[in-house]
C-alpha cells in the first residue's frame, strides 16, 4: 500500500477523472474507510480482503492517470504511522492477514509490467479478488466493475469483456435490475444498489460493443427508475455524485449501440443522430454547455467539470463513429477514381455536406475541450479515453482535408483546422513520451493515414490511386481502413 499522503492524492484522481461519470461506490463511506484503514491498525476494514482489493483497484486507476510514485511501497494498512514512508521490511504480516498480497520494494521482484502506472496495484488487487459464486455482494460487483474499467483503460478488451460479464451475471443472481428487490434496503442502499445495476449496464455495453459480441444486460429487463436523489436525507446526497451526469450518461449509452449496429453508409443514420441531438437538447442546463477554459474550476468542482468534459466528448464520439463510415466510403470512391455522381438530386448533395459538416464540427469540439482541459490542468496524458477522444478527432480532420482537396466545398474549410491538428498531434506526442501506449499505438495508426493523404493529393487529375492502407481504429471498429478492393469500410 502506498504512503496515507499518496493514497489520498491516488484516490483523489480516480475521483477527479472517472468517479462522477459512474457510480462505483458510496463515496463518503469510501472515504471514511480509506482514512480508517490507515489510521486504526485494528480496524476490520484493515482485514477485510474485499474493500483492500477495491481500495488497491481505485489506487490503480488513480496512479494510471497521475503515474508512478517511486517512493510508495506495499505494506498492511495500519503498519505504520501515515506520515511514515513505509518500508518493505514493514509487510511481513501482510500473507497471514491479506493472502495474495504482494511485496514491492528495493528486494521485490520487478515486474515486468513495472513501467505501466496503476498495473503493480492492479496485480496485488486481483491477488486479493476471489470471486464468491454461492454468495455474491454488491459489494463484489462494484469491485468488478473497476476491474473491468482498468483492464478498459490498459487496452485489454477480452479482460474487460470477462470481469463486465461476471459482474452483469452476480447482478442478475442479487436481481438488482428489479426495482421489488431492494424494497427492504433504506432509501441509500437502494439508491446505491439502483446505481450499481446502471453502471454495470454501461460497462457491458461499452465492453461487448468494442469486442462486437452481444451484452449481457439489456434495458428492458430492468423496472428501474433513473438514477435520483429523491427520499435521500441531506447529509446522505453526499454519498453520491449528482444523478443527473449519470442519467445522461446512460441514455447515451443505449443510443451509442443503437448507432453501432447502424454504423454503415448504406444505412440510414439520420434517425439516430436525431437521437443524439434530442440527447443533448434535453441535457439540464448546468449540463448543457461543453466544458471551455472560461469556466471557473475551485477545488471542490474540479470532478464535477471533468465529468462534463467527458461527457461531451463521449457525445462528439458517438456523432464521429456514427457519420465517419460516409467520410471512408468518400474516400473509398476517390481512391477507386469513381467520378463524383453529378446527377445525383439537391437534396441529396445538401445532406452529404450537412453530414460532412456535423462530423467535422463534432471533431473541432472535442479538439477544443481537450485543449481547454489541458489548459485548466485537467487532461491526463496517460488517459486511455482522452487518446481515444484525440485520435478519433485528429482522424476526421486529416479525412476531411483530403476528401476536400479532391472534391472541394465537401467540407467547410477553416485555416483554424491545421492548427489544431498540429497542436492535437504535438499533445499525442507529449503523451507517447508519457509513457502512454495508447498515444504511442495511435500515432503509428495516425502515420498510416496521413501516409494514404499524401499518396492521394500526389495523384494529378483524375489518375487512378494505387494505395492500400491497413490501419485499425481504437475501438476496433475499423477492422481494415480499405481492404483489397476499398468496398467496405468499418
Amino acid at each position: 500500500m502506498p504512503p496515507y499522503p499518496y493514497a489520498v492524492f491516488l484516490a483523489r484522481q480516480f475521483m477527479i477523472y472517472v468517479a462522477h461519470d459512474w457510480h462505483w461506490f458510496r463515496l463518503r463511506r469510501f472515504h471514511e474507510r480509506l482514512v480508517r484503514v490507515y489510521t486504526t491498525p485494528d480496524a476490520p476494514d484493515s482485514k477485510d480482503r474485499l474493500w483492500l482489493c477495491q481500495l488497491l483497484v481505485a489506487f490503480a486507476l488513480g496512479a494510471s492517470i497521475g503515474g508512478h510514485d517511486p517512493t510508495s511501497h506495499v505494506r498492511r494498512p495500519g503498519s505504520a504511522p501515515p506520515e511514515t514512508p513505509i518500508q518493505v521490511s514493514a509487510v511481513s504480516s501482510v500473507a497471514s492477514h491479506v493472502p495474495g498480497a504482494e511485496v514491492s520494494g528495493p528486494s521485490a521482484t520487478p515486474s515486468t509490467s513495472a513501467n505501466i502506472p496503476g498495473v503493480e496495484y492492479l496485480e496485488q488487487a486481483l491477488g486479493l479478488l476471489k470471486i464468491p459464486y454461492e454468495e455474491a455482494s454488491v459489494e463484489h460487483i462494484e469491485t468488478l466493475n473497476m476491474v473491468a474499467l482498468c483492464s478498459y483503460g490498459l487496452n485489454r478488451q477480452q479482460t474487460t469483456y470477462m470481469y463486465a460479464g461476471v459482474s452483469a451475471r452476480m447482478c442478475n443472481m442479487l436481481q438488482l435490475h428489479l426495482a421489488a428487490s431492494s424494497r427492504d434496503c433504506g432509501p441509500v442502499e437502494r439508491e446505491n444498489r439502483k446505481r450499481v445495476w446502471w453502471t454495470t449496464f454501461c460497462i457491458d455495453r461499452m465492453a461487448s460493443t468494442q469486442m462486437g459480441v452481444l451484452p449481457a444486460l439489456h434495458i428492458d429487463q430492468a423496472d428501474l427508475t433513473y438514477p435520483a436523489s429523491d427520499g435521500l436525507a441531506r447529509e446522505d446526497m453526499a454519498e453520491f455524485a449528482d444523478p443527473d451526469y449519470l442519467t445522461a450518461r446512460i441514455q447515451l449509452t443505449v443510443i451509442q449501440a443503437d448507432a453501432v449496429g447502424s454504423g454503415d453508409a448504406d444505412t440510414d443514420d439520420t434517425p439516430a443522430l436525431g437521437r443524439l441531438t434530442a440527447w443533448k437538447a434535453a441535457l439540464p442546463v448546468h449540463m448543457a454547455v461543453p466544458f471551455h477554459a472560461g469556466m471557473a474550476a475551485s477545488e471542490d468542482d474540479t470532478a464535477v467539470l471533468r465529468s462534463l468534459a467527458n461527457l461531451h466528448l463521449r457525445y462528439n464520439h458517438c456523432v464521429i463513429l456514427l457519420l465517419r463510415p460516409r467520410l471512408l466510403r468518400q474516400i473509398a470512391s476517390i481512391v477507386a477514381n469513381d467520378a463524383p455522381n453529378e446527377d445525383s438530386p439537391a437534396r441529396e448533395k445538401t445532406l452529404r455536406q450537412n453530414l460532412n459538416h456535423i462530423c467535422l464540427d463534432a471533431a473541432r469540439s472535442s479538439l477544443n475541450m481537450l485543449f481547454d482541459l489541458r489548459a485548466c490542468g485537467l487532461l491526463t496524458h496517460l488517459g486511455f479515453m482522452e487518446n481515444m477522444h484525440l485520435f478519433s478527432s485528429l482522424v476526421v480532420l486529416c479525412l476531411a482535408k483530403l476528401i476536400n482537396t479532391r472534391r472541394p466545398h465537401s467540407f467547410p474549410a477553416d485555416p483554424r483546422d491545421d492548427v489544431a491538428y498540429d497542436t492535437g498531434r504535438d499533445l499525442m506526442q507529449d503523451m507517447a513520451a508519457a509513457g502512454s501506449l495508447a498515444a504511442r499505438g495511435h500515432l503509428r495508426m495516425l502515420a498510416d493515414v496521413e501516409a494514404l493523404a499524401r499518396s492521394i493529393a500526389a495523384v494529378d487529375g483524375d489518375a487512378a490511386v494505387d494505395v492500400r492502407v491497413e490501419q485499425r481504429d481504437a475501438d476496433d471498429w475499423i477492422a481494415l481502413l480499405f481492404d483489397e478492393n476499398l468496398a467496405d469500410p468499418f
